[in-house]
C-alpha cells in the first residue's frame, strides 16, 4: 500500500514538473441554469473583440457554441430568424465557433447562410471550456446553447440541435421578464 501511494505521488510530481496537467488545472464544471455566466473575450471574423460581461450589462444574450456540422448548419436559419425577431427586445444572439483556428470553414458557412448575427472565433477553446467544462476542437459541446439574462444569470443550457423552436422561444421570453 505504501508503495502504491509513493508511486501515485511520484507520478503527480513528475507530471507537474514536465508540463502534464495537474488535478488543480481541471476545467470548471459545465454551466447550468441558475449559474452565473463566466466572462470571456473572443474576436469576431473581422478581429473585433467581444466581451460577454460588456454585453450583459445592458442586454440578455443567447450564445451558441457550434462546430458547423450538418446538424448545426440546419439550425442557422432558426438562429438567424430569432436574432432578428429579438433584436429590438434587447436580446443579442452570438455564434461561437469551436473549430479552433479554422476560420475558412466558419467564413464560408457564414457567407453561404448570409448570417447577420455576430460570429466569434474561439481559437484555443477558452470560452468553450468556461461554459461547457471541456473543449475538444471540432466537436460540439454537450451543452451548446445558453440563454443568459441581463446581469449574467444562465436561464437555460442545452444542446442545439436537440432543442425545439418552441422550447427555445419560451426560454428566450423568460429572459425578458
Amino acid at each position: 500500500m505504501r508503495t502504491l501511494v509513493s508511486l501515485l505521488f511520484l507520478s503527480l510530481l513528475v507530471g507537474t514538473l514536465f508540463g502534464q496537467p495537474s488535478l488543480s488545472q481541471a476545467p470548471p464544471p459545465p454551466l447550468k441554469a441558475g449559474d452565473q455566466a463566466r466572462d470571456f473575450i473572443v474576436h469576431d471574423l473581422s478581429g473585433k473583440a467581444f466581451k460577454l460581461s460588456a454585453l450583459l450589462k445592458n442586454k440578455s444574450a443567447v450564445l451558441w457554441f457550434s462546430n458547423m456540422c450538418q446538424g448545426c448548419q440546419s439550425q442557422i436559419p432558426l438562429f438567424e430568424k430569432l436574432s432578428k425577431e429579438y433584436a429590438k427586445k434587447d436580446i443579442r444572439f452570438v455564434g461561437i465557433s469551436v473549430l479552433g483556428k479554422d476560420r475558412k470553414t466558419v467564413e464560408d458557412i457564414v457567407a453561404r447562410y448570409k448570417v447577420t448575427y455576430p460570429y466569434m472565433i474561439d481559437p484555443d477553446g477558452a470560452a468553450t471550456k468556461l461554459f461547457a467544462g471541456e473543449y475538444v476542437e471540432g466537436t460540439c459541446p454537450l451543452k451548446s446553447i445558453y440563454v443568459i439574462k441581463k446581469g449574467g444569470e444562465v436561464l437555460f443550457a442545452r444542446h442545439l440541435p436537440g432543442t425545439s423552436e418552441k422550447e427555445l422561444v419560451a426560454q428566450i421570453e423568460s429572459a425578458l421578464k
